[in-house]
């Protein structure tokens, strides 16, 4: 999963049992991988008050709450962590509502063992990963967000000339990587400049940033 040798710390959110267990032991066939667990949202958020995991793996639907109260605990933390839905809750406003709040991406709970730990490594390269009846649900509220206000691919966001072509490439699809070697910098600054541009467009996502602006061809300053 890294090659730096660093640990990667998930915390899975999951109120049932077996499926928790199940996640854990797909997760923790990777050794780098260091897996905390939590059953509800009360337990999410106690966790999150004290530590600072890189990523969460999270269910919607759980016993004491939404999970969306578990991204709004882990907005708060900085560096806030990937979060991923992992969850049978499929209808187009939880989708919505998940990737609005947040999340990076949302997976139905149907990944087999290589999968997730290949969708696992793809949100920590920067790609926002989406099941196929997932996407569609974006793409259909990001279109009736273009009806409703045309004008925003116009809006004035303040980028730099150098956020533009991040941003540029992070709608395209770019790992973190990609982008470093296009743009002859460093992974590092990649992240610093995504963490800026995120901000001034106050989204917390690679998704988010995609629905928040439909075409953006940089126009330096």
């Amino acid at each position: 999963m890294t090659d730096t040798g660093r640990k990667l710390n998930i915390l899975v959110v999951e109120d049932d049992f077996a499926t928790r267990r199940q996640i854990a032991g797909k997760l923790r066939t990777d050794s780098s991988i260091v897996v905390e667990l939590a059953g509800n949202v009360a337990e999410a958020v106690e966790y999150l008050a004290s530590q600072r995991p890189h990523m969460i793996l999270l269910d919607l639907g759980l016993p004491d709450g939404s999970g969306l109260s578990v991204i709004e605990a882990a907005k708060k933390l900085d560096p806030m962590p990937e979060i991923l839905v992992l969850s049978s809750i499929k209808d187009e406003a939880s989708v919505v509502a998940a990737i609005s709040a947040g999340a990076g991406g949302y997976v139905v709970k149907d990944s087999s063992e290589s999968d997730l730990l290949d969708t696992v490594d793809m949100v920590m390269q920067g790609f926002s990963p989406l099941s196929p009846s997932i996407a569609r649900f974006i793409l259909r509220s990001f279109r009736k967000k273009e009806e409703i206000s045309p004008q925003a691919q116009d809006t004035e966001y303040n980028l730099t000339a150098r956020e533009q072509l991040v941003l540029t490439e992070i709608t395209r699809g770019s790992t973190y990587k990609k982008i470093s070697q296009r743009l002859e910098i460093t992974e590092a600054s990649v992240q610093s400049h995504v963490k800026q541009i995120y901000r001034k467009l106050g989204v917390n996502s690679r998704t988010q940033a995609m629905l928040k602006v439909s075409v953006y061809e940089p126009n330096p300053r």
